[in-house]
């Protein structure tokens, strides 16, 4: 009879026979890693998630400027976005000049602005320290202009009319900041009435939102245009004919209601 105690893993064993194997111990061995090693496991949970992450940006050494980012709510062809768009606004001519001599002063430098209301190639004045300025157009006919930067004034007018008496033809240009109904019917009747041709002018200001004001000129009131036909004095409706021996017709387009 052996003396071997198979409980007792310290006694000996006869020869041949194998040491019992602890199951449970050896699987512990098995699936717990090593002290201060990695188990295969954790190792190729380390290879996943280097594989799954995003490679690192390498920092670019070009001074090329970043792609601009699109708008993601682009403006429809044709149309600027609404913040590219101001607001106008107007403001009186006093605000453009201090007083009447000083846009006369403006005018004389600039005389295209008004060339252009008259229908006229160039016209070429004197500086003046008046609020009245003396020029010829492109013909040399004499062009007079009176300057005022508030509402139109008897004065203003009384100007006019001096004027004419003594300018035989040419054009006289009545500018002011806002002439009444019955300054334009004057003016209207005078193109009836005398040689010169009158010309009534509405000047102001506009600006865009904080930006340096910009004047604007709007003619009410020019001279009736003629046919080119010779003139009739003989009928009951003669009317006086103009310098240039035609009969001045007018159209819609000629002037505003004379009130």
């Amino acid at each position: 009879m052996s003396d071997h105690n198979p409980g007792d893993p310290t006694a000996p064993r006869p020869s041949g026979e194998q040491p019992a194997v602890d199951a449970l111990s050896r699987l512990a061995s098995l699936t717990s890693p090593p002290p201060g090693g990695s188990s295969i496991w954790r190792r190729r949970e380390a290879v996943a998630d280097q594989a799954e992450a995003p490679p690192a940006a390498i920092p670019s050494t070009t001074t090329e400027p970043a792609a601009a980012v699109a708008d993601p709510h682009p403006a429809p062809f044709g149309r600027p976005n609404a913040g590219t768009i101001g607001r106008l606004s107007k403001v009186d001519a006093t605000e453009l000049w201090p007083d009447a001599a000083a846009m006369a002063s403006w005018i004389a430098a600039a005389p295209d602005v008004i060339a252009e209301q008259l229908g006229s190639s160039s016209l070429h004045f004197s500086v003046t320290d008046s609020n009245v300025l003396i020029g010829t157009d492109a013909t040399g006919a004499r062009v007079c202009v009176v300057c005022e930067t508030g509402p139109a004034t008897d004065e203003g007018l009384g100007i006019l009319l001096r004027v004419a008496a003594v300018q035989d033809g040419g054009a006289v240009v009545w500018i002011n900041g806002d002439p009444s109904d019955p300054h334009r019917a004057a003016v209207s009747w005078l193109n009836k009435s005398m040689p010169p041709r009158f010309f009534l002018i509405r000047v102001s200001g506009l600006r865009i939102d904080g930006s340096a004001s910009a004047p604007a000129f709007d003619l009410l009131v020019r001279p009736p245009r003629t046919t080119g036909e010779p003139a009739d004095a003989t009928g009951p409706d003669a009317r006086p004919p103009a310098a240039n021996g035609v009969t001045p017709q007018r159209r819609v387009d000629d002037h505003v209601s004379e009130g």
